[in-house]
């Protein structure tokens, strides 16, 4: 049995993303539900042009459609929270207006959703036999390819929008203190400049069989074209693998904890020491710390300085 290598990838990097997740690159929730959406636009037009894989076209053509519609959305957000290092709360309230397409893509296909087993069924049998039957999906608003060509139209505003994100913050990628936190900007380049093509690619295709032709697949052999966004998608799951920061959150490095030894005793000789909080909160690690500490306090109470003759301070430790 055939495998889609794009959707695999992109269901591995999704788990992986949000296996580490954490408090600290919330964000990349963002990142996974990308994955997550563009995974399933490469198994559902993998089913539909090259491998005919009923089931998958009957749960996915067009029930994932708004899920893929908001991949480029998700990108750009990914973006801009990693970026700008905006807070999460109150996303929704912010965002909103950013799912009202998705929306109407849910609404629009949902006459379809509807439909008996068989008929659905049916339709999913003729996609298989011929990709271009995907015209023949019940809408309520406009007709299915409308929401074809509008979905990557978006995919193309989402990913301008990020470049143009990432152009007006390039400052952060040079600033030592935040470019920790953040992947190269390499990163974010990339998998925009693949999600660009891909979009312009899908929108082309969308163009020319809406308005040069009634059926495309009598002119354009359509499986030697979808290479291209097949291979746009590839980069974009295979450049993850070189920046491995973004899905382990490498760059999230946490501050180390002060240990408080305001309770510790240090020996000296025969006798118990017992310092103030002040001198034992420190940063550094405690040993060397305490180690440091106690050699400085041994040599002043071995040596005496104040019962020497001129002893005006107790600042001075000498040796001497």
């Amino acid at each position: 049995m055939a495998i889609d290598f794009n959707f695999v990838i992109g269901i591995l990097i999704s788990g992986l993303l949000l296996v580490n997740l954490k408090k600290e690159n919330r964000h990349t929730i963002f990142l996974c539900l990308f994955f997550l959406g563009i995974s399933l636009l490469s198994l559902s037009r993998y089913s539909s042009f090259y491998h005919e894989n009923i089931w998958v076209i009957y749960y996915l053509i067009p029930g994932a459609n708004p899920i893929i519609t908001t991949s480029g959305i998700f990108l750009y957000f990914y973006c801009k929270y990693s970026i700008g290092n905006y807070s999460m709360r109150n996303f929704w309230k912010r965002e909103w207006k950013h799912f009202i397409f998705p929306a109407f893509c849910f609404i629009n296909v949902m006459p379809h959703l509807f439909l008996p087993f068989e008929e659905r069924w049916r339709i999913a049998n003729l996609i298989a036999k011929d990709p271009y039957n995907v015209l023949l999906i019940k809408t309520l608003l406009i007709p299915f390819s409308g929401s074809l060509l509008m979905r990557a139209f978006l995919g193309i505003v989402y990913s301008f929008l990020s470049f143009q994100f990432i152009q007006s913050n390039k400052d952060r990628f040079i600033d030592p203190v935040h470019s920790m936190h953040i992947p190269s900007i390499n990163f974010y380049y990339i998998i925009n400049g693949g999600v660009f093509f891909h979009f312009l690619v899908t929108f082309w295709f969308a163009i020319a069989s809406k308005f040069f032709t009634h059926h495309p697949f009598e002119i354009y052999n359509i499986k030697a074209l979808m290479v291209m966004p097949t291979v746009s998608l590839c980069v974009v799951v295979g450049s993850v693998f070189f920046f491995p920061k973004v899905i382990y959150g490498l760059m999230y490095k946490r501050k180390p904890s002060k240990i408080d030894l305001s309770e510790a005793r240090m020996p000296l000789g025969d006798a118990i020491i017992e310092l103030p909080n002040r001198f034992t909160n420190f940063d550094f690690e405690p040993v060397n710390g305490n180690t440091v500490i106690a050699e400085k306090l041994k040599i002043y109470f071995s040596t005496k300085p104040f019962l020497k003759p001129g002893f005006t301070s107790p600042l001075i430790v000498t040796g001497k």
